[in-house]
């Protein structure tokens, strides 16, 4: 019994110990095969020949040592180094190294223009004016625009400078119409040469690049000449004869009556034409002379007839006042209104009052109706120079030591 069990036993153990073969001979096998795949892979990629590719296939790595009759678990160090010496060596071919594709060169960024240094800029000379408010020129002489250009005065009169400001010396003197060459010009003056060679400067203002005709010339009018009174001879009185005696004569007969004699007739001055006297002389009225008086040029009827030409024009302009007190009152159009208005002056002449009379009564007028403005040619020049309402206007006449003035829209 004891023999079977053993028997049995050591079956069992033979049983075990033989699957646990077939175990290891299959997975050698597996791996053998696996290793055979990689070597030829790697040989064809190295380079290696069929015969070793034969000899791998033969001898396995686990039964190599056995064409040598070395057992590979027993062999020493020294051992295992002879055989590696022994057998041919097998460098391991690199494999080629995967040229990479040439990046793309970028494009040269286009190299920016250099940015130019900007010039420091000049400090601006500040502006400038005079009591009058006119500008006085701020840019400097150098820097002028050259200009060669033919200009005209549109002012009644100006003034050539040394310097392109009002306080410089005077050169020259010009009159509306003048022409003139401008050589360079600045902000508020220009360099100009007169028709008599002088070189100076002159308020842009009152040139024009338009041609201006000259005014033309009003006559002044010839004073009426008042009559000389003829000189009253003096009767030289005559001598009394000394008497001779006369001899005493009979006496005469009474004559007979005669009728009397006409006196002879005294002549009988003419009386002096005065002019009539208006209906009533109103406080308007009064107003209005006196005004006419204040503004006109002394002694000349016409230059009186003037002004009161302009004050009625204004009355009818829509855009005074309509009746003659109330275009009169504002000071800032007559400065001499606060004068005439404390009656001053308290008389005035019978030129004024005729022209007063003319125009106030009568409908007299010596301008046309849409003339509504006057100005000293001093004040004209000040005025359009500072770029005042005078500077919109045109210019009618300059007669009387004013220059008259209308707007053109207002002619019809």
């Amino acid at each position: 019994m004891k023999r079977i069990i053993r028997h049995h036993r050591f079956l069992t153990g033979a049983t075990a110990l033989l699957v646990l073969f077939t175990l290891v001979l299959w997975a050698g096998q597996s791996r053998h095969k696996a290793d055979m795949t990689l070597n030829q892979t790697a040989s064809r990629a190295a380079g290696t020949s069929e015969s070793d590719i034969m000899l791998d296939a033969s001898y396995p790595l686990p039964y190599r040592h056995q064409l040598f009759d070395e057992p590979l678990e027993s062999a020493d160090t020294s051992t295992q180094t002879a055989v590696a010496e022994a057998l041919p060596s097998v460098e391991a071919t690199p494999l080629p190294t995967v040229t990479p594709q040439p990046t793309a060169t970028p494009k040269p960024t286009a190299t920016p223009s250099p940015t130019a240094t900007p010039q420091p800029t000049a400090t601006p000379v500040p502006l400038e004016k005079d009591a009058s408010g006119v500008y006085q020129e701020n840019r400097p002489l150098e820097d002028f625009t050259s200009d060669e250009r033919t200009v005209y005065v549109k002012a009644h009169q100006a003034n050539v400078r040394e310097l392109p400001r009002t306080d410089a010396k005077v050169t020259d003197r010009v009159t509306m119409g003048d022409q003139l060459l401008r050589t360079g010009y600045g902000n508020f003056w220009s360099k100009v040469e007169t028709g008599a060679g002088n070189a100076g400067y002159i308020l842009t203002s009152l040139i024009s690049e338009t041609i201006i005709y000259k005014p033309a010339p009003t006559a002044t009018p010839a004073p009426t000449p008042s009559p000389t009174p003829k000189p009253t001879a003096k009767p030289t009185p005559a001598s009394t004869p000394t008497p001779e005696p006369v001899a005493t004569v009979a006496p005469s007969p009474t004559p007979e009556p005669v009728a009397d004699e006409q006196p002879t007739e005294t002549p009988t001055p003419e009386p002096t034409v005065t002019p009539a006297e208006p209906a009533e002389l109103t406080d308007e009225f009064q107003l209005f002379a006196r005004i006419i008086a204040l503004e006109g040029q002394s002694g000349i009827y016409e230059s009186y007839l003037s002004v009161a030409t302009v004050i009625m024009n204004q009355v009818a302009h829509p855009a005074f006042p309509s009746t003659v007190t109330g275009v009169l009152s504002n000071s800032s159009r007559y400065y001499t209104y606060p004068t005439a208005a404390a009656g001053k002056p308290a008389t005035y002449s019978q030129t004024v009052y005729q022209a007063a009379v003319d125009a106030y009564y009568n409908g007299k007028r010596n301008l046309p109706s849409y003339v509504i403005a006057f100005i000293t040619p001093e004040a004209y020049e000040r005025n359009v120079a500072s770029g005042g309402s005078f500077s919109k206007m045109e210019v009618y006449k300059v007669a009387y030591n004013a220059v008259w003035c209308y707007y053109a829209r207002d002619v019809h």
